[in-house]
């Protein structure tokens, strides 16, 4: 499977963190963002984010609610793929966060996890596994072992040591997160998991396991989303790769346009995630013989990972799900 779909884009909101009551137009603000990320709308939070992260300015340059504004602009940049900007905001806040309210707290565990995070979306992997940890740990040591974020860290640290080969190791973080996700109604987090021990069955080949784990992933995150929330791509995209090994070619067809449906309406035209979807399904069209359609969707992708890799300051790199013939 391809290394972009590791991860699961996973946000851990620190507006909870934030000492109430504050100014009720950086509330609004942030809600006002949060309505359109609830919609799949990433670009259109853009705005209130930054609007709010100026209110938040003016209580002082370390006020938590900078720190807030700061993560949320940092989640929404690395939805949209936009991982320079991700990586500045975040990095920002973990600044801010180490003197107040200091490295030993939830708002720090949480942040590291949330750059970490963004790394593994990103394909930076070497980067990704020691803020993971480290949030891991933290969040463990400070928070009651039920915590739903306990369980996001133990999920999205399987998936740093999934992409390592450490397949046991990450099916033991799994049990930890998967129960603890479940009891919690944490839906989309509870899908990225389930995408996680699909990834892991599938790199041992065991095919049927990683569909069955696929399809629980796409209900789990569909039933609070809908059927077009970008927030099922991942999932669906593996599901598709998935059919598409099990040779149910009609399964991957229908899946991969239905994810291919949701980048068009949902993501900016430039992401970096269409663009190796795009990839993906060049390949499952080669391997139907439909050669013709295949080097069409094949530039298409190559055309927008270039605008990508532009726009982050990176190279380009297409990496294809590994089809079994």
């Amino acid at each position: 499977m391809r290394r972009a779909l590791l991860f699961c884009a996973w946000c851990a909101c620190l507006a909870t963190a934030a000492p109430q009551p504050k100014p009720q137009d950086w509330a609004k603000l942030i809600a006002d963002g949060e309505t359109q990320v609830t919609a799949g709308n990433y670009s259109a939070a853009i705005a209130p984010y930054r609007e709010a992260l100026r209110v938040a300015e003016s209580f002082g340059p370390e006020d938590i609610c900078v720190i807030a504004s700061l993560d949320y602009l940092g989640n929404i940049y690395a939805s949209l793929g936009m991982w320079m900007d991700s990586d500045q905001h975040y990095r920002r806040a973990i600044k801010i966060a180490e003197h107040a309210p200091g490295a030993e707290t939830i708002t720090y565990g949480l942040l590291l996890f949330d750059l970490g995070t963004m790394y593994g979306n990103s394909g930076a992997f070497d980067r990704a596994e020691a803020p993971l940890k480290e949030s891991l740990t933290l969040l463990s040591r400070i928070l009651p072992a039920g915590d739903p974020r306990i369980g996001l860290a133990h999920a999205s640290y399987a998936a740093a040591l999934m992409k390592r080969r450490q397949y046991s190791d990450a099916e033991e973080h799994l049990r930890h997160a998967i129960p603890v996700l479940e009891s919690s109604n944490s839906a989309i987090p509870l899908g990225g998991a389930w995408n996680t021990a699909g990834l892991i069955a599938a790199a041992q080949g065991r095919n049927e396991e990683a569909k069955d784990s696929f399809e629980q992933a796409v209900r789990s995150v569909e039933s609070v989303t809908g059927p077009d929330h970008p927030s099922l791509i991942v999932s669906l995209t593996n599901l598709a790769v998935s059919y598409a090994n099990l040779r149910r070619n009609a399964d991957a067809e229908t899946a991969f346009l239905r994810v291919l449906s949701i980048c068009e309406h949902k993501l900016n035209p430039d992401h970096p995630e269409y663009g190796r979807i795009l990839a993906n399904y060049a390949q499952f069209l080669r391997i139907q013989n439909r050669k013709s359609e295949a080097k069409k969707v094949a530039a298409r992708s190559e055309s927008i990972l270039r605008q990508s890799a532009r726009r982050n300051g990176t190279g380009m790199t297409v990496d294809a799900a590994a089809f079994r013939r």
